[in-house]
């Protein structure tokens, strides 16, 4: 008996393995909904994905669902919507790998995934112009409360007319893709200013501290740190501040709380208690915070184009114009204040990520900590909901406090960033690939609509979008705040995904956490920057390259919006097409690029690599 080759045996068993393995697969993905269209009883499924785990919002979203599938239309219709929450962890490559096989979810949430930007929104992503330009039947009269209708008859006209899309409070501009223009994604909530959250109980701590030090003859080192090295002037103002309950409101203020703090758990042997519950999730937040204060004095001179948007093209080719540089005092007071603010983190910051941060918050081991509003919910009821009721402490609520006229870098700056041109977040699109799609918008309108919205989002302790509604008290320090300069005005130092940025974080991370010197940094990013084959000459050739790119996509839109106007009578498709011949001429195939190169080297020729 001829013996069987043992390669064989071993191809067999492996086969049988990948057949187990694939039928698991597919078991898991039929349970799942994630090949099949229908479900139970021949329902029809619609899936709605997105990476919002915070506390509240999948609750918030499961019972808007379930309201949505009890609607009459919709039971008769057979229809069910279901959740499919993940990770952000992984959701950019999970929604890449089932848009490329065709298995993505009806509806998905835009962002992290590399195909839900650029030319991939054309070839995955319904385009929604034709619907966003007709009103949402949601807003009906019919579907709004009965206190509105009688209070704000104007509105509720306004809501049951308009178009879709300017029922929102940002005109739909935050799910608009500006370059395949027809496109749109449907925001869903504000994600709200970024804040600083304070434990009252700590911060009441740090000031009674203060106070007794303000009468001392002489300070205890760490007050006597701040006052001598000027960060907190001595003045009447601080002895006025210090008699409130008040949470800091300068710079010099929060710094000097901050060393209360650490001399507090010093005092009480905490060696867990921190000024700041930092992260590599929340050091940037300071560092946007604080950019245009000290930073905007460059923006008239690097604002190129005069288009009150600096790109880091403009950034970077005003450095080399010597417009700024690393040297310049203003520079390095704006890195040296982030710089003190990070010493008030935990050490290893850096490898801490942001539900570290949160945890060590709401355990009372730090006194402050950054994030948005979307953190909110799970904030207040993490640091009110101890298993032991004197651990629970009240959250307050701040901005980021600027240097005053007096204290240290006072007098780098100007205004802080507003933000009037904050835009509505949380967008979904509807996949081209849905067996549902008219389903699936129809959710979309009820998850947009006034009602709904506003109650969706009070739920998960968000703020909506939709003109109009209001949050929660709780929510209401995070409305955007308009006053200041516009976030155009600030100098922009990362420049997409070249070697430029990469140099610039690597090295400011380093700075930041005390690694490196001010010097040793300024030197590095400088070099990289004159680097030839990787530093801004590259970055220029990129940007020529994009925007030729973008002058062909634009072209294609012009042609689209033309026959939009001719032939399907869109009112909207003219000043689209105005808009867009505007980008056309502006980006001029990328000769304005190479203008302004020659503007800043006249004697050299275009990189070309």
């Amino acid at each position: 008996m001829k013996k069987i080759p043992l390669n064989y045996i071993g191809i067999v068993l492996l086969l049988v393995v990948f057949g187990l393995s694939l039928a698991q697969v597919l078991s898991n993905s039929f349970k799942a909904g994630e090949i099949t269209a229908f479900g139970k009883g021949g329902k029809k499924i619609i899936r709605i994905a997105h990476w919002q785990l915070e506390p509240g919002y999948r609750v918030a979203m499961n019972k808007m669902i379930a309201d949505y599938n009890a609607l009459p239309k919709v039971k008769e219709a057979n229809i069910e919507v279901q959740q499919v929450p993940v990770t952000e962890k992984v959701y950019g490559q999970w929604l890449n790998v089932h848009l490329m096989s065709g298995t993505a979810p009806d509806i998905c949430e835009k962002g992290f995934a590399k195909m839900t930007s650029g030319d991939y929104v054309a070839r995955f992503f319904e385009p929604l112009g034709d619907y966003v330009a007709k009103p949402n039947p949601y807003n009906q009269p019919e579907y709004l409360p009965e206190d509105v209708k009688q209070e704000y008859p104007g509105m509720v006209k306004l809501l049951a007319e308009n178009p879709w899309r300017e029922t929102f409070n940002d005109g739909m501009r935050g799910g608009w893709d500006d370059k395949l223009q027809n496109h749109y994604a449907v925001p869903t909530s504000f994600f709200g200013a970024v804040r600083l959250y304070y434990n009252v109980t700590l911060i009441n701590e740090a000031k009674q501290l203060i106070r007794k030090e303000l009468v001392k003859s002489s300070y205890d080192q760490w007050m006597a740190y701040r006052v001598d090295n000027g960060f907190i002037k001595d003045d009447a103002k601080l002895k006025a501040w210090a008699a409130t309950d008040e949470p800091p409101q300068t710079l010099g203020q929060l710094l000097l709380s901050c060393s209360a703090i650490r001399h507090i758990a010093q005092l009480r042997g905490q060696d867990k208690l921190v000024p700041i519950a930092g992260s590599s999730y929340s050091q940037n937040m300071f560092a946007d915070a604080y950019k245009i204060p000290f930073l905007s004095e460059y923006a008239q001179q690097v604002d190129m184009n005069v288009n009150s948007t600096i790109t880091a093209l403009e950034t970077y080719a005003a450095w080399e114009a010597g417009v700024w540089s690393f040297e310049d005092e203003r520079v390095k007071a704006y890195y040296k204040c982030i710089e003190e603010v990070c010493k008030e983190f935990p050490p290893g910051f850096l490898a801490l990520g942001r539900d570290q941060a949160i945890n060590r918050f709401v355990l009372g081991q730090a006194a402050m900590v950054a994030s948005g509003a979307w953190d909110a919910n799970g904030i207040m009821k993490g640091a009110s909901g101890h298993n032991d009721p004197s651990k629970d402490f009240e959250v307050g609520i701040m901005t980021f406090p600027l240097p005053a006229k007096g204290e240290k870098w006072g007098e780098y700056v100007s205004y802080p960033s507003n933000e009037a041109q904050a835009t509505a977040g949380a967008p979904y699109a509807v996949t081209q690939r849905s067996q549902n799609v008219d389903w699936a918008i129809d959710f979309l309108q009820y998850m947009s609509s006034y009602a709904v919205n506003q109650q969706f989002n009070r739920d998960a302790g968000w703020i909506p979008v939709i003109m109009g509604t209001s949050p929660t008290e709780q929510m209401m320090p995070f409305s955007p705040n308009p006053f200041g300069l516009s976030k155009g005005a600030g100098v922009n130092f990362y420049p997409g995904s070249t070697n430029i940025r990469t140099i610039y974080d690597g090295q400011l991370w380093l700075y930041m956490s005390g690694d490196i010197s001010y010097d040793t940094f300024a030197s590095r990013v400088v070099e990289g920057l004159d680097n030839k084959q990787n530093g801004v000459r590259r970055l220029w050739y990129a940007e020529w390259e994009k925007t030729r790119s973008n002058f062909r996509n634009d072209e294609r839109m012009l042609a689209t919006q033309k026959i939009r106007e001719m032939y399907k009578n869109d009112p909207t498709a003219s000043d689209k097409y105005i808009r867009g011949v505007f980008k056309v001429v502006a980006g001029n195939n990328g000769n304005g690029i190479r203008s302004d190169w020659l503007d800043i080297h006249p004697d050299e020729e275009f990189p070309e690599f």
